[in-house]
């Protein structure tokens, strides 16, 4: 009888460990699996699918979850490696535009550098002619005065200023020289 219930017992023993071991060993490969997906180990499927009860639903529901990140992953990447296309091909645009706006830019100093000798050899050769005209105006022995095109009086020598005063600049030449103060009839203006 001890012999019957040691057999028993042993057989309720191993039927214990083998339906234990059908639970917690896929529940072990299920929580592997967890694990891989944690650290972003989306490659591995899960290998337990092939049974009908609650851990196989678990681990179908596990392998979709995975199969979604796995996707949404992929994606990701596909997204990442063409906005990094992208910003290397704008960065290139920009290296080019930048290096065609340094290119005017040198070339805009060069005109300006230029273009300023050339205002500064003007402007000398100006100051210089402006210089001879006042010296002309001032040793010319009878009186004259320089008008523009409309009549207004911008200079005059020494002798007219003499006799008009440096109020005279400005006026209409006609107002100072004709005792009707307007324009004459055969005036060259």
């Amino acid at each position: 009888m001890v012999f019957l219930g040691l057999t028993i017992a042993g057989i309720g023993f191993s039927l214990l460990i083998y339906f234990i071991d059908r639970i917690v060993s896929p529940l072990r490969r299920l929580m592997k699996a967890a694990e891989d997906i944690t650290i972003g180990n989306l490659t591995q499927g899960i290998v337990c699918l092939d049974t009908d009860d609650e851990v196989g639903n678990l681990a179908k529901a596990i392998e979709e979850m995975r199969l979604a990140l796995k996707d949404n992953q992929d994606k990701l990447f596909a997204a990442h490696n063409e906005l990094e296309r992208r910003v290397k091909e704008r960065t290139n645009e920009l290296e080019e535009a930048n290096k065609a706006i340094r290119r005017l830019n040198e070339e805009l100093e060069l005109r300006v550098l230029e273009r300023t000798g050339l205002l500064e050899t003007a402007n000398q050769e100006l100051q210089e002619a402006n210089a001879m005209n006042q010296l002309l105006l001032q040793t010319i022995p009878f009186e004259m005065d320089i008008v523009d095109e409309e009549g207004n009086i911008l200079a005059f020598n020494p002798r007219l200023e003499s006799v008009f005063g440096k109020e005279a600049i400005g006026k209409k030449c006609w107002s100072l020289y004709c005792d009707n103060q307007q324009q004459c009839p055969d005036c060259p203006l």
